[in-house]
């Protein structure tokens, strides 16, 4: 859960300086990475009119090649 939460730090602070998910819109970003105890995942979040970023979806890969 620790490693979620700076996510969301990650997009309170870095919004713009994440890629797009779609090329033409500024209001989808996405995070992509993997962690100590997540294989890998990725978080969409969707800006707002109000300026709010909203986290609209989160896709873990649990699947740990040891």
């Amino acid at each position: 859960m620790f490693e979620l939460i700076l996510n969301n730090e990650r997009f309170a602070v870095g919004f713009d300086d994440l890629p797009r998910l779609i090329a033409e819109r500024d209001d989808y970003r996405i995070l992509a990475m993997s962690r100590t105890l997540v294989a890998g995942f990725s978080v969409i979040g969707q800006l707002a009119a109000d300026g709010v970023v909203e986290l609209v979806q989160l896709d873990l890969d649990t699947e740990l090649d040891w």
